[in-house]
């Protein structure tokens, strides 16, 4: 993964809580719920990316 797939996922988590945060009561949960899970799924993802770069990374030196 590179710096440009981490950069689209930062936006893509920024887009995610806006859109949650402009969203109220009214929103259906068709829309709540796939934000909810980039919220919530996107730094995981991030998380488990860096893990396995840095591992890969170690095993190559």
């Amino acid at each position: 993964m590179n710096r440009t797939e981490y950069f689209l996922a930062i936006i893509t988590f920024l887009l995610a809580s806006v859109v949650y945060v402009i969203g109220d009561g009214n929103t259906p949960p068709i829309i709540v719920l796939p934000v909810l899970v980039l919220l919530y799924g996107t730094p995981v993802y991030l998380l488990i990316a860096i893990i396995s770069d840095l591992s890969e990374n170690s095993d190559q030196q």
